[in-house]
C-alpha cells in the first residue's frame, strides 16, 4: 500500500508534465516545415496552416522535385501514390492508408528533370471524430506508396 501512495503523485507528475519537455530538442524553426535530399529528389513538407487545434486545421504540401538529369518513373499498384500519418509519442493518431480506398487501377508518376509532383495533404475529407489532439507535439510522416523509401516527417504543435 505504501508503494502505491508514492507511485500516484509520481504519475501525476509524469503526466501533468508541461509540453515544453516535449519541446526540447526541437528548434522552433524545425516545426512546421522539413527539406530532405535523396540523390535523385528533394523532397519537402510544409504545412500551410500554422495554427492547429484539431484534425481539420492540418494542411501540408507534400513536394518531390526531381534533382537529376534523368526522368523519374514510379509505378503504383493502386490509383493512390501517397499516404501519410500522423503520430504522438511514437503512437498512431491518424492513418491515411487505413481510411481511404484506392482504385484498382494501376499509376504512374513521372517527374521530368528539374520538375515537381505536388500533393496536398488534408484530414479535412475524413472523419476524425475519433481523432483528439491534445495540446502538445506531434509528428506528420508523408509518403510515397510502394517500397520506393521516399519518406518524410515534420514535427507540429498544436494549440
Amino acid at each position: 500500500m505504501k508503494r502505491l501512495l508514492y507511485l500516484v503523485p509520481a504519475l501525476l507528475v509524469i503526466f501533468s508534465c508541461d509540453n515544453a519537455s516535449l519541446l526540447s530538442g526541437i528548434d522552433q524553426e524545425d516545426l512546421f516545415h522539413s527539406v530532405k535530399h535523396t540523390d535523385s529528389l528533394r523532397i519537402e513538407l510544409d504545412f500551410q496552416n500554422r495554427e492547429i487545434s484539431e484534425p481539420e486545421d492540418i494542411e501540408a504540401e507534400f513536394v518531390l522535385e526531381n534533382i537529376t538529369d534523368d526522368t523519374l518513373r514510379y509505378r503504383f499498384s493502386s490509383g493512390c501514390q501517397v499516404g501519410y500519418f500522423i503520430s504522438t509519442r511514437g503512437q498512431r493518431v491518424f492513418d491515411s492508408t487505413e481510411r481511404v480506398m484506392c482504385t484498382a487501377a494501376l499509376t504512374k508518376l513521372v517527374i521530368e528533370p528539374g520538375k515537381s509532383a505536388r500533393y496536398t495533404i488534408s484530414l479535412e475529407h475524413f472523419d476524425t471524430d475519433d481523432i483528439q489532439l491534445e495540446k502538445g507535439l506531434y509528428r506528420l510522416t508523408a509518403f510515397l506508396l510502394g517500397d520506393y523509401g521516399v519518406k518524410i516527417t515534420a514535427p507540429f504543435v498544436t494549440r
